[in-house]
This record gives structure tokens, C-alpha cells and sequence, in this order.
């Protein structure tokens, strides 16, 4: 099988993934957004968790066979890389943050979850392939895992070129350097120093997409308000697995059906009515829901019209990120690259609290007020 891409070019699969590629749930995520409500920023954004998970597929093979890996191994790493994000749940990580919530499973168990059920399982089978294997993998363990979920991983090179290529951000990474420049060296994925510059590239390039992109307020709000509607909709009896094994249509559909926040929330979401942003402090630690009680029960009003958001620090641990010295000897990246120190700098927590228009200045009153009074202010 032959898939036209927009990133890769040509992607080639065999029979035995593309049997993977026709079972339904990996069709499921044509209906997925890769960027969840991006969209309503990006217009372009309309990318799907399916195409990725071809791009992600299409680097794995690639690297396997410049790590020279042996047949069971380059299967192994080609099907995790191909299933790793079967388990997201609708708008991506809309629903993903739902479910650390109600049942502390990452999208990543649910997928994982799926290797378990058929006709995924039986396929798996057929090829020689152990689903436990294949989950292993997928969620960064052992040597091969190091591919699928790392700090230089294929999972994160198709994401950030591809999100940056549908938003229309400029992208730096330079994917076909670091794929011939990574090793294998006593069962730990490196960089070699020839590939670093590049290393730095992809790195750099995440690093300018949380701000822009991943955590772009207008984003954030939308995607908190509808996990807002999502938590609603479990509460009144929905099954998280059962929300988790909807596309983006259907989710969009159940909410509008029901009442109350959920069928608000759509209809905002819908109109692009969207909560604004009336406040931006930084802060050492808050406990979100517990804020946004106070400034509600203070202010008097819904708690629905309230929303705390926590951004966590937006730094990366480049610890673990090792680098092949032309002397043989290994380093770390935090050693000897001159971006790594921008990039490892700490930076506070950011507390940013939503509410509709009509209410900005009352609730950044309000907002200010209770932090004042804390120690973490």
C-alpha cells in the first residue's frame, strides 16, 4: 500500500500493516484532530491523529533501518510507532486530560488497552508479534521504546513538523539529519555529534511551539471548556472508556443532544464564544479547582463561568538526552550544547483564569484578591 502524505511523501506499508491501517479502530482516527481546537486559531489545523500515526510509522522504519536493526526488531518498533496513538480519545488531549482525572489513564494505556482487543490483536498475531511487546514500546520502555517516546523520539519529529506545517509556523527541524545521525550505543538511543546542531533544530522548534501553538491561550480555553463539558457528560452516566472510543463527531454530537454545560459549551464552541482570559500571574503553586471555588463562591455567581488554568513550567530535561563525542565517549546534551541552557532554564508556573467577557474585570478582581493573601503569590 501506497499513501500519499503531505510531510513524507510516499508512505509504504506491507500487507501486514496495512491489515493494521483497515482495522476500525485505527480508522477512528481519521476523526480525530491532531491539535484538538486548534483549529479555531489555525485555520489550517484540521490534521488528523491518522495521518500522523502513518508519519510516525514512516520515520520508524526509516530510522530502523539506519540503526540497522534485525527483522523482529524493525517489526516490533514499526507497529508501536503505527499504534501508539490508537487510544486517543476525541480531540486529542482534550479528552485525554478528562481521563487522567476520572481514572489517571493516559492515552497510552488506552491504547495499550486496544492492542488487547481484536481484530488488532489477532492481526498482531498473525504477524508474530506479542501485543504485550508492542505495549511495552509504546510506552518507552527497554531499547526499543527509546525510538517511540523519548526526548529525540519519531513520535515528536512527525508531530512537531506536522503541526508546524499546518498551523504555518516555521519549523527548523531538520528530520532527515537527526534520523542518520542518532545510534544505538550498548542499548541507548544517541545523537552523534555530527547530528547535534540538528538535535538542537528539533528541540528549539518544541520549544517555540508551546508558546505559540500548544498552549496559545485562545487554544487553552477552548480545550478547557470543553473537558468542562466532557466531566459533565461522564457525571451523568457516560462511560469514560465510552468517551474515549468516540471521534470528534461524535462527541460533538452527544454533547449537543444533552443539556445543561455540555449542550452551552457546543453551541459556544460552535459560535467561536469563547471565554476570555482576565488574568496572567505567575505563580509557585495553586490548586486550580479550589480557586476557582473561592472567586465563584466570592463573586457569587455559576461556577461554570469560571475556569483556573495551571501551565506548567516551560522548560525541557535534557538529562536524558545523550550525545556520541567523535572521541567515542558519551555525554550529555546539557554538557556540551550551547542551546541546551536556554532551553533547561526554569520558568515559574503561569496561572491564567477564564471567564465570559462580561465578567473579566469582576473575576480578575476577585482572582487578585484571594492571591494576594497567599504565600505562593
Amino acid at each position: 500500500m501506497l499513501i500519499r502524505d503531505a510531510i513524507h511523501d510516499y508512505i509504504e506499508l506491507d500487507d501486514d500493516f496495512a491489515n493494521l491501517v483497515e482495522a476500525p479502530q485505527f480508522q477512528r482516527l481519521r476523526g480525530i484532530r491532531q491539535l484538538g481546537t486548534g483549529y479555531l486559531v489555525y485555520p489550517g489545523a484540521n490534521h488528523t491523529r491518522f495521518e500522523h500515526s502513518l508519519g510516525t510509522y514512516h520515520l520508524a522504519s526509516r530510522l530502523s533501518k539506519y540503526l540497522d536493526l534485525d527483522k523482529d526488531e524493525d517489526r516490533m518498533v514499526r507497529a508501536a510507532a503505527l499504534l501508539h496513538d490508537i487510544g486517543h480519545g476525541p480531540l486529542s488531549h482534550v479528552s485525554e486530560e478528562v481521563s487522567l482525572s476520572f481514572c489517571s489513564k493516559t492515552h497510552e494505556d488506552w491504547s495499550c488497552e486496544i492492542l488487547e482487543a481484536e481484530p488488532i490483536k489477532g492481526a498482531l498475531e498473525g504477524m508474530g508479534l506479542k501485543s504485550d511487546e508492542i505495549s511495552s514500546i509504546i510506552k518507552g520502555k527497554g531499547k526499543l521504546g527509546q525510538m517511540i517516546s523519548g526526548e529525540i523520539d519519531v513520535d515528536r519529529m512527525d508531530y512537531l513538523c506536522r503541526d508546524a506545517y499546518y498551523t504555518g509556523v516555521t519549523s527548523g527541524a531538520d528530520l532527515g539529519r537527526i534520523l542518520v545521525t542518532l545510534r544505538m550505543v550498548d542499548g541507548t538511543l544517541a545523537i552523534s555529534e555530527n547530528g547535534l546542531a540538528a538535535a538542537e533544530g528539533l528541540l528549539v522548534s518544541r520549544f517555540l511551539m508551546y508558546p505559540t501553538v500548544y498552549f496559545h491561550h485562545t487554544c487553552r480555553i477552548a480545550e478547557l471548556m470543553l473537558a468542562r463539558g466532557i466531566e459533565s457528560l461522564v457525571e451523568d452516566g457516560t462511560g469514560m472508556k465510552e468517551v474515549m472510543a468516540m471521534d470528534d463527531v461524535a462527541l460533538i454530537s452527544t454533547m449537543r443532544r444533552g443539556d445543561g454545560i455540555q449542550k452551552e459549551i457546543i453551541d459556544r464552541i460552535g459560535r467561536r464564544d469563547l471565554y476570555k482570559r482576565s488574568m496572567r500571574v505567575e505563580m509557585v503553586k495553586v490548586n486550580p479547582r479550589e480557586l476557582e471555588r473561592r472567586i465563584t463562591d466570592e463573586l457569587r455567581i455559576d461556577p461554570k463561568f469560571v475556569i483556573v488554568d495551571v501551565l506548567p513550567k516551560q522548560s525541557f530535561e535534557l538529562e536524558g538526552v545523550k550525545v556520541l563525542m567523535r572521541d567515542g565517549k558519551m555525554a550529555r546534551m546539557s554538557e556540551v550544547s550551547s542551546t541546551a541552557p536556554m532551553l533547561s532554564k526554569p520558568k515559574r508556573a503561569e496561572v491564567w483564569v477564564y471567564c465570559p467577557g462580561d465578567m473579566r474585570d469582576t473575576v480578575r478582581e476577585a482572582a487578585l484578591s484571594i492571591l494576594k493573601n497567599s504565600q505562593d503569590y
